[in-house]
């Protein structure tokens, strides 16, 4: 599978077996996406 296709697999998956820093690291990238304006 290529990295491209990753997200396809998230809705395969259960939140419990989701290792913590890896959810740590979504939810740190979350937060920060959620702050971005958009440049014009």
């Amino acid at each position: 599978m290529r990295k491209s296709s990753y997200h396809e697999l998230a809705p395969r998956i259960a939140k419990e077996d989701i290792a913590p820093e890896v959810k740590q690291v979504l939810d740190e990238i979350q937060e920060v996406a959620a702050k971005a304006k958009p440049v014009c």
